[in-house]
């Protein structure tokens, strides 16, 4: 196994590219650091998780060197973790994999305030750790019945919170239509079978109701309960136009910030050196689902996003640049480079699956970044960046919540599941 120097460091803010970025020569990041602080566009407060293969800086919070799923960590370690994020009480995991998992699990703050939200389960309802250049290394099964139970505890309690939140921005998008697939989707993921949910899973009220905000039922009654979720978008670009906000393609798309174009089939931007977003109008039923798109990029970045925000820009981006590929998110327009690699393909997409951001190229996965901050948002997109006009291009986007024939792994554009172990 590799043996990598551990330890608590800042973001640094490039402000040439206007990204936050692990320090020099670092890798392996998580994101320990409150949503507002991620959504700063300027030097953020707070730590990452990152490690070094040489040279850490002589400031590093250090956790130690070794390989995070066998090293083992002391009291020191876990009051350093405390004392620098906020804790309330030390992680009590005995290596660094298991006390990560404690930070983004029982000791994590649902609301994102005081720093980063939970770890939350897969379609598979698996939570799992993944870093930069170490594949997985930590999972666990959820444990459906703490979940659903009158008083979970620990991360259990953590991970509920999250769901509730995340379906009221279902409601807040779609109403009752649209919460209702939200919670047939969660359920599912949580073990139900794809009759009950079917069938409004009636017997089973008093536990995925437990799911539902007061806000949320007093609204809508007995409106809010599950129904049976699939929705698959795609998108040709059939109309040439000088902006998709304006002219409807298949699909209508808003556009915050700067305008797309359509040029001959292909989505284009409109002007150079700044960001261009392009939001799908039509939600899908599930936050764990895959964006795709044809790629053609020489001189800036095109990819696709995935938990796009109703409005405003904020979302996971899998973008290209010849043979760069990056994988990093926008909080409320700010962004940070979670990874950078070269890797060659035509065919991009990105899959979020629980706190599992993979990236695939032409269907074959990758890698996987454990990313807890965007977790609800049921939009997909197109994000275009130039620097020379006109060289930039998208085609053939699609959005699927891999739920239309009751599986996991939708269609086939990932290898099973997350595809790291």
């Amino acid at each position: 196994m590799p043996t990598f120097t551990y330890g608590l460091y800042p973001f640094t803010w490039n402000a040439a590219e206007r990204s936050h970025e692990p320090p020099s020569g670092a890798s392996c990041v998580l994101d320990l650091r409150p949503l507002s602080e991620q959504a700063k566009s300027s030097q953020s407060s707070g730590y990452g998780l990152f490690a070094w293969t040489s040279s850490p800086p002589g400031d590093l919070v250090s956790l130690g060197t070794g390989y995070a799923p066998e090293l083992a960590i002391d009291n020191s370690a876990r009051n350093e973790l405390r004392i620098k994020l906020g804790l309330s009480a030390a992680p009590t995991g005995a290596t660094l994999a298991d006390a990560m998992a404690d930070v983004l699990g029982s000791l994590a703050d649902p609301t994102g305030a005081s720093m980063a939200k939970p770890i939350m389960p897969t379609s598979g309802g698996v939570l799992e750790l993944h870093l930069e250049g170490h594949s997985r290394i930590w999972s666990q099964q959820i444990d459906a019945a703490e979940l659903l139970s009158a008083n979970p505890r620990g991360k259990h309690n953590r991970i509920r919170d999250v769901i509730r939140a995340d379906l009221d921005v279902a409601e807040s998008i779609g109403g009752a239509p649209l919460l209702q697939k939200a919670l047939g989707a969660k359920l599912l993921s949580l073990g139900f079978s794809r009759d009950e949910v079917r069938q409004g899973a009636s017997g089973k009220k008093s536990q995925w109701d437990r799911l539902l905000s007061a806000a949320v039922k007093a609204k809508h009654g007995a409106s809010a309960k599950p129904r049976d979720p699939d929705t698959i978008v795609t998108e040709s670009w059939p109309t040439d136009c000088a902006d998709i906000s304006a002219t409807p393609q298949n699909n209508s798309w808003t556009c915050p910030g700067a305008t797309i174009k359509v040029v001959s089939g292909a989505a284009q931007p409109t002007s150079t050196s700044s960001d261009k977003w392009g939001v799908c109008s039509t939600p899908v039923s599930s936050a764990d689902h895959i964006c795709s798109v044809d790629c053609a990029s020489s001189t800036g970045w095109a990819g696709a996003v995935s938990r796009a925000a109703n409005s405003g820009i904020t979302g996971y981006v899998g973008s290209r640049y010849g043979t760069r590929q990056i994988l990093y998110k926008f909080v409320s327009g700010a962004y940070t480079n979670l990874s950078d690699r070269t890797i060659a393909g035509t065919r991009w997409s990105i899959r979020s699956n629980g706190s599992t951001q993979t990236i695939a190229t032409d269907g074959a996965n990758q890698y996987a970044i454990t990313d807890t901050a965007i977790t609800g948002n049921l939009k997909g997109g197109v994000y275009l960046y130039s620097y020379t006009l006109g060289l930039e291009s998208l085609d053939a986007w699609s959005l699927d919540d891999e739920l239309s024939s009751g599986g996991a792994s939708g269609g086939g554009e990932f290898i099973g599941g997350s595809g790291f172990f």
